[in-house]
């Protein structure tokens, strides 16, 4: 999956809720870990280890080990996952496309 900066609307990037992620095998399974642009875990509840959509942006283009960016949800802020629903780029479940529809707001896939 790629990364489409041009997608995620300004109002998103105009905040300090920015992390980068990567992968750790955590209790056997594989999952997400949010890190800081310096290589150190981050807290999605501690906003002094978030960081600007830039950072994070640069020290993924910068060959770092991170594998994505991602926006740390507030009080201001929600958002939906959406489990095993696509396939071949399309959503294959159509209680989702509604739902995604209705929402009508900014949408992605995650990896």
């Amino acid at each position: 999956m790629t990364l489409a900066p041009e997608n995620i609307p300004q109002e998103l990037k105009d905040k300090r809720q920015w992390v980068n992620w990567d992968f750790e095998i955590r209790d056997g399974k594989q999952t997400k870990v949010p890190k800081q642009p310096n290589g150190r875990n981050a807290d999605s509840t501690d906003p002094g280890t978030w960081s600007d959509f830039e950072t994070c942006l640069r020290s993924l283009d910068n060959g770092s080990r991170f594998k994505g960016i991602g926006f740390v949800f507030n009080h201001y802020y929600t958002g939906t996952d959406f489990d095993d629903c696509v396939t071949n780029g399309a959503i294959t479940k159509p209680d989702i496309v509604r739902l995604v529809a209705r929402l009508n707001s900014y949408t992605e896939y995650s990896q």
